[in-house]
Order: structure tokens, then sequence, then C-alpha cells
């Protein structure tokens, strides 16, 4: 068995590119190209346990304080000022200037949709009914998947798409019971799930986020984020100055007393740096689609969790739910064995090599023509030249 190389002088050769996926790096250093597999399933696991724990861990925070604290937008845009706070001094300790590392535009374009679509999210569930909640949540998927392939011509495996469609069916089934939307949540829902489906397929895709560490980028993007969330977290200000806050329906006994409710606040607050930092993790080691799923898969463990350790809608946990808890699951297996499932990638001629082959090549020449772009010139006319002569690439379309 021939054994792998990690480090390569160039693509001269154009042969022998093994174990290389979509998530693969590709950079520069000096006259010499680096190609180097990023897969690692361990770290990745890592990041999927860590992200669901925290996030399921700012639910139940968040549970605790909106008893006594119903500010949904000020709650957001304390989570981000406690996250740009902690970069912020991070950043002073270690002499590092993050405003340098993304412009404005970028920062703008990722730091403003994150936070709209934190914030337009919570307008959704606060002005629909769950079931609707769930349901626009649930299209962030096929969302996604749309706009990678109208912004960057980039579309998914059929194999993918059947098992995201079991997915979907299953968490749509599983979680969606009843239906109320009016206008104006229909408007909020819509706009949270295009600026969360935006903000996650800008991350994977823009150049100069793509080079940022997931700790980085949240440094970088915290500044926006905290300033859009402010200009939103006015909404419930005034709410706050006339005491209009809405009924929660819960018991006078359920509510805090003020030192509680700051101690809450607080462990939420730090809760939303691990959530914000696993997130971008996940999202950087991954892909926006696999983001997607593992957000369905701590939607169908807690609705199962809930029912099973602490009876909480058991009377509503029906065989038709049920089965779509199973379903779902199935959905979420058959995901994960083809994204795990191992290739070998070699560039072959198009006449000797199967269409597999063929569109396994295109997405290796086309991460490593756009990743290396700013230093490409210099071989365009030397290794560019043979790679077009030798194989008849189909530049615009990628497939994954």
């Amino acid at each position: 068995m021939k054994e792998k190389r990690k480090h390569y002088d160039g693509p001269n050769n154009a042969s022998d590119f093994t174990g290389l996926g979509y998530d693969d790096q590709v950079s520069s250093n000096g006259t010499k190209w680096r190609v180097s597999a990023s897969y690692d399933p361990y770290v990745k696991g890592l990041w999927m346990i860590g992200n669901v724990a925290s996030t399921v861990l700012i639910v139940l925070a968040n549970k605790a304080v909106m008893q006594s604290f119903n500010y949904p937008l000020i709650l957001t845009a304390l989570h981000q000022v406690t996250i740009w706070a902690i970069t912020s001094c991070w950043g002073y300790y270690t002499g590092q200037k993050f405003s340098s590392l993304l412009d404005v535009k970028d920062g703008l374009m990722l730091g403003g949709t994150n936070a709209a679509g934190i914030v337009f999210m919570n307008l959704s569930l606060a002005t629909n009914s769950v079931g609707a909640y769930q349901l626009l949540k649930i299209l962030n998927l096929p969302t996604i998947a749309v706009l990678q392939y109208v912004l960057y011509s980039v579309r998914l495996l059929q194999p993918v798409m059947q098992s995201l469609a079991v997915i979907i069916i299953g968490v749509t089934i599983a979680s969606v019971r009843e239906l109320s939307v009016d206008l104006k949540g229909l408007c909020f829902g819509t706009i949270g799930v295009l600026s969360v489906s935006l903000h996650q397929v800008w991350v994977q895709n823009r150049t100069k986020a793509k080079a940022l560490s997931s700790v980085h980028l949240m440094a970088a993007l915290a500044p926006y984020s905290t300033a859009c969330a402010l200009i939103a977290a006015g909404l419930d200000l005034g709410r706050m100055c006339s005491g209009g806050a809405t009924e929660t329906g819960n018991r006078d006994s359920d509510k805090m007393e003020n030192g509680h409710i700051v101690g809450a606040l607080f462990v939420s607050c730090m809760l939303a740096v691990c959530s914000n930092f696993t997130g971008f993790g996940l999202l950087k080691k991954t892909s926006a689609v696999t983001f997607q799923v593992v957000g369905h898969f701590k939607t169908i463990l807690t609705i199962t969790g809930a029912t099973v350790l602490f009876g909480q809608d058991a009377e509503n946990m029906d065989v038709f739910r049920m089965a779509g808890v199973v379903i779902a699951f199935i959905g979420i297996l058959i995901y994960g064995s083809i994204k795990n499932k191992p290739s070998k990638v070699s560039l072959l001629p198009m006449g000797q090599s199967t269409p597999t082959e063929r569109l396994q090549s295109i997405e290796f020449y086309l991460a490593w023509r756009v990743l290396t772009t700013a230093s490409c010139e210099k071989y365009e006319s030397k290794d560019m030249q043979q790679l077009h002569g030798k194989y008849r690439w189909r530049r615009n379309k990628a497939v994954l």
C-alpha cells in the first residue's frame, strides 16, 4: 500500500492525491504548495459534543432567566457584549489586534447576519407558535443548500440530499404540532432563516473568514454583532422602561430574587461565549449543512430526553411523533455514514476515470484554485496551463 504524502511541491504531476475532502485546506508557503487533509473525526466529534452540551445548557439557563427577566433582545445584547468584552481583553493581553483580521465589508456581512439571525429568530418565537417556529428552523437546511448553489455553484450529491430529506421529514413529524402564524411573525421568521443561512454559508465561503480560526473569527465579528444586537435591544428597552414585559405564564413562586437573576444572567452570558466558540469551531471544521444536521440532532435529543427523563410532553408523545424521532435518527445515521466514508481522489483524464472520480477531481481542483488565488499568478503559465491542457475541467460547478 502506497504511503500517503502529506506535502507536495505543486500540482505538476496532477496525480496521487488521496483522502482529500471538501473541507481540506490548501495554503501557499513561499514557492511551495502544501496540501494537508484536515479530516479528523475525533476533533470533529469533540466540537460536536462541545456545541451540543453548551447549547443545551444555555437553553436551560435562558429558561431560568426568562422566568423573571423576559427581555430576549436585551439578553441577546448582553451575550454579544460579553463575547466582545472577553475577546477584547484576550486581545489586549496577547497583543493581538482583531479589528484588522476582517475588513469592514466582511465584518458587517458576517457580524450583521449573525446578530440578525439571533434577533429575528427570537422575535419569530415571540410572535409565532412553537410549531411554526420549529418549522421555520427546519427550513434553514434547504435554504442553505439553495444558497450554496445560487451564490457559489455548489450542489450536494444525491445520497446526501436523500439523507437530508429523511432528517427533515423526521424532525418535522417529531417537533411540529400546532401551526399558528401571522404576517408579522412570518416576516420575522423569514428574515431570521435567511440571516442564519447566509451567515453560515458566508463563513464557509468568504476567503478571509476561511483563513481564520474559530476563536479569531469570533473575536473579529464581536464588535459588529454587538452593535447590531444593541440596536435591536432598544425594542426591549422601551418595554422595560414602561414595565411592559411579556407575560410568561410562570407562577410568582417560580420567579427569582434579584441576586439570583444576576447570577443566572452571568451563567447565561458565559455559556453564550462557549456556545459561540464551539459553534464557529464546528462550522469551520465541518460545513454549514453538517452544522444544521447537528442542530436537528439536538432537537431530537431534547424531545427524547425531556420525555424519557422528565416526563415532559409524555401525553403528546404518541406513536406518530415517536416515529418522527426514529425517522430523524435514521436520517442522521445515514448522513453521518456518507460524510465519514473515506474517499480516494485521483486526477485522471476524462476518458480514463469514472464519473465519481471526475467529480472528486473537480472538487479538489476548485478547492486548490480558490484557496490559492492570492499566490497562483506565478504558476499560471506553467502549472495551470499543464492542468488545463491535460484535463478538461468544469470550472464553474462543484459537487460536495
